[in-house]
């Protein structure tokens, strides 16, 4: 609500307070008005989130519960790109991307991604109980090759990495000895980068090189991150260990 003259032109309405959980569809609106107004009220469309399709709430946690009216479809929305989405109960369904999934023996596991992480993924839970409410507990857990859930490798055995363009899969490994840990591939279209959990010293990320290798000290654990050029690709790697000389 704007009070007192205001001339005739074009106006800039920038946000500066809203309520929690109000989400702005845009941060500032712009206005013309083409003769002047001593009073102007402008309405804002409400995007409180409240469980509807066009308005779900969001999940911030890795772990969420929520009760479903008789019959009553709430919808969700994540923020991020991969999950694997975890539910257990044979009372609900989840529908996501137009596909409604049921539980198989009192569960229902689904991966649910999207190709912007901005947009994040809206998935809705059904409530298959027409006359009663249903307390339910879902979660959001990384899937296996993500950053925050590796998958283990060991020394001396050959891997292939299916990955998608400008994505990428993360391995760990924890060394024995001292020496130099070594990634070697054929694939030129690889990006990779050796981090030393413990040492907290990494490569540079090496595209297209078919070798990288980091220093390391037993114990060590060293994560390896795998990503393609621009391009969906198969990167078959191996790692090996050099020891110190004494």
């Amino acid at each position: 609500v704007v009070s007192g003259a205001m001339l005739p032109g074009t106006y800039t309405l920038y946000f500066a307070e809203y309520p929690w959980e109000y989400i702005p569809v845009n941060e500032r609106n712009e206005i013309t008005l083409t003769t002047g107004e001593n009073d102007l009220t402008l309405l804002m469309e409400n995007t409180t989130p409240n469980g509807s399709e066009s308005r779900p709430y969001p999940v911030y946690d890795s772990e969420t519960s929520t009760t479903l009216l008789p019959g009553e479809t709430l919808y969700f929305t994540t923020f991020g790109m991969d999950y694997i989405l975890r539910v257990e109960s044979s009372l609900v369904s989840i529908t996501v991307g137009g596909q409604t999934y049921l539980a198989e023996d009192g569960v229902i596991e689904i991966r649910i991604t999207s190709e912007n992480a901005r947009e994040g993924i809206v998935f809705a839970i059904n409530n298959l109980d027409a006359e009663n409410e249903t307390e339910v507990t879902f979660s959001l857990l990384d899937p296996p090759g993500s950053m925050n859930n590796p998958l283990e490798a060991d020394l001396d055995t050959p891997y292939t990495a299916s990955i998608s363009a400008y994505t990428a899969i993360y391995y760990t490994i924890t060394v024995e000895a001292d020496g130099v840990l070594t990634f070697t591939t054929t694939a030129s279209e690889n990006s990779v980068c050796l981090y030393n959990l413990t040492s907290y010293e990494s490569t540079e990320y090496s595209e297209g090189a078919l070798t990288s290798s980091i220093a390391v000290s037993a114990g060590d654990e060293v994560r390896i991150e795998v990503s393609s050029i621009g391009v969906d690709a198969e990167i078959d790697f191996i790692l090996s260990l050099t020891p110190v000389e004494e």
